[in-house]
């Protein structure tokens, strides 16, 4: 998993070696100089999940077409030979990336390969039928972290169906916390 709002100021050669990895002498300290590898290679034969996805700086963007695509690809820094990474990608964003795309703010090459397999998930307010069991696993992480028994009250139940959400799931991990 990676929460790509982290990296969306971050220096390009950062951003690319931490997923693409770096080769042999990078000359960049903390970076061993027979190489590291990036969360493609780590995630080799898994799942990567791409939070925030929209946020990964454009020029990240560009270069996981080439895994997305199942083409190999080269260390981010340094030398070494391309690497073919066999991944699920999971990438979630929040943004309506056709819009953005429209705008020019969004690259259409990466919009046109992430886009066909998409999963749209409604906001909370339009899904009021979750609220009770997001409510009882919320309480069920309380429990746990804090040693405690919780319940919720009929009529705390019915302000939370009530309520119109704006903040999703997170906010009401937030409330009921």
């Amino acid at each position: 998993t990676l929460n790509c709002a982290e990296l969306s100021a971050a220096d390009p050669t950062i951003v690319l070696g931490k997923l693409f990895g770096y080769g042999q002498n990078t000359g960049l300290p903390n970076i061993p100089s027979k190489g590291q590898p990036g969360l493609l290679e780590e995630a080799d034969g898994g799942v990567i999940f791409l939070d925030e996805f929209s946020l990964l700086p454009q020029q990240a963007q560009t270069m996981l077409l080439l895994p997305l695509e199942g083409r190999p690809s080269h260390p981010a820094v340094g030398s070494g030979e391309p690497k073919t990474v066999s991944v699920k990608f999971v990438l979630a964003t929040n943004r309506d990336l056709a819009a953005e795309v429209a705008d020019g703010e969004f690259p259409r090459d990466v919009y046109e390969r992430v886009a066909n397999d998409s999963i749209f998930i409604p906001p909370l307010r339009d899904r009021l039928a979750d609220i009770p069991h997001l409510t009882s696993r919320f309480l069920s992480e309380v429990e746990n972290d804090e040693a405690m028994c919780c319940t919720v009250s009929p009529s705390v139940s019915a302000l939370l169906l009530g309520y119109g959400w704006p903040g999703n799931d997170r906010e009401l991990r937030r409330i009921i916390r």
